[in-house]
């Protein structure tokens, strides 16, 4: 049993939600983003996403985009945060799990990268931009993919989907980018009960996660919930004060993996 899939079991029988950060790799520099990601493990956190800088975050909001411009500007890439994964195996056995648009893998070469996440601790990945096809590539090379869907998403491209054996399943809240919002909990219920009826895969609810009454509404519907742009927001306005960034990171991690205490 692959280590997401581990914890994912343990979660259920603890009546547990997994708490999934989004941090960017390396930011604002690698041994801070190390300490970030330990304080995230020890507040609460269960599976870590890293996050490669690229020029072109589609996806991605504005809190997010201005990192990943910021990485691009300082020379991060695909390989070296794979490198910055590997250091980062020597502090956290936590389940990792590597965000990338596809043009950089594309570029690496799909085989490539897959025994380069093989070789360096990275559990599974999710590329936003995958072409179907190329999903079915790595997954036949042995690195698990997560997909996304969407409220929009077809009950034909969920039922695609069901067939690859994935960890989770990454459920976009929204139409749109990353970014903290408001969240329409009835819609996005009707939606994750949708879902369900296609996978038996964990389901991971992302983009405008921000707070722990968010996380309360929609406990019974997911099995986990990705948190970004606020996260990364704290790691952005606190980067030239370390204390203060482990201090409050580790303090909203805490507070979102036990929202029925704070709210």
């Amino acid at each position: 049993m692959d280590r997401i899939t581990e914890r994912f079991e343990k979660l259920k029988v603890q009546n547990e939600k997994a708490i999934i950060p989004f941090l960017m790799g390396s930011m604002p520099n690698e041994n801070l983003s190390i300490e970030c990601i330990v304080t995230a493990e020890k507040a609460g956190a269960d599976i870590i996403e890293i996050g490669v800088p690229y020029s072109d975050p589609l996806a991605d909001g504005e809190v997010i985009e201005k990192v990943h411009h910021e990485g691009v500007k300082k020379g991060l890439n695909l390989p070296r945060i794979i490198n910055f994964i590997n250091k980062l195996r020597g502090y956290t056995d936590i389940p990792l799990v590597l965000f990338s648009y596809y043009n950089p893998v594309y570029r690496m070469g799909i085989k490539n990268f897959a025994s380069a996440c093989h070789d360096n601790g990275i559990d599974s990945v999710i590329i936003p931009d995958l072409p179907l096809e190329e999903l079915l590539t790595i997954q036949e090379l042995g690195l698990s993919v997560i997909p996304l869907v969407a409220p929009s998403s077809s009950n034909k491209r969920l039922e695609i989907l069901s067939q690859f054996n994935s960890p989770f399943i990454y459920c976009v809240s929204i139409a749109g980018t990353t970014g903290v919002r408001d969240l329409d909990a009835k819609a996005i219920s009707i939606y994750l009960n949708r879902v369900q009826k296609y996978t038996s895969s964990p389901l991971a609810l992302g983009f405008g996660i921000s707070s722990p009454k968010q996380i309360k509404g929609l406990y019974e519907h997911a099995d986990g919930f990705i948190i970004g742009s606020y996260l990364v927001n704290i790691t952005d306005e606190y980067q030239h004060n370390p204390d203060e960034m482990l201090l409050t990171l580790g303090k909203t991690i805490r507070d979102l993996k036990y929202p029925e205490k704070n709210i």
